[in-house]
């Protein structure tokens, strides 16, 4: 049976509502982190920060590429690539050739 994507998908609107929901998050895992004495609740918000500005890089590149179909294959063996290379590094702790 094939499913049509229909209606029922839905995406992320993005506007005022989901960044004052991802602020007040962000500020309830701070001030976990400052009452449970577990760190420093300024490493929240930096990882806030930094997830915030990583994520539209990436999501930027990708619509980029993804017009593209030389381009997306160059990106998907790339992709491939670095993969392969981690899982290597991470199993033998090394990527020389052996």
């Amino acid at each position: 049976m094939q499913r049509e994507w229909g209606p029922e998908v839905t995406i992320v609107t993005l506007g005022w509502p989901l960044v004052i929901l991802l602020v007040g998050m962000t500020a309830a895992a701070a001030l976990t982190i400052k009452f449970s004495g577990l760190g420093r609740p300024e490493g929240v918000a930096l990882a806030a920060i930094r997830a915030v500005i990583q994520l539209t890089l990436v999501s930027l590149v990708i619509v980029f590429v993804l017009r593209s179909l030389p381009l997306t294959a160059l990106f998907l063996t790339l992709m491939v690539t670095v993969a392969a290379g981690t899982s290597a590094h991470r199993i033998t702790g090394s990527l020389r050739l052996r």
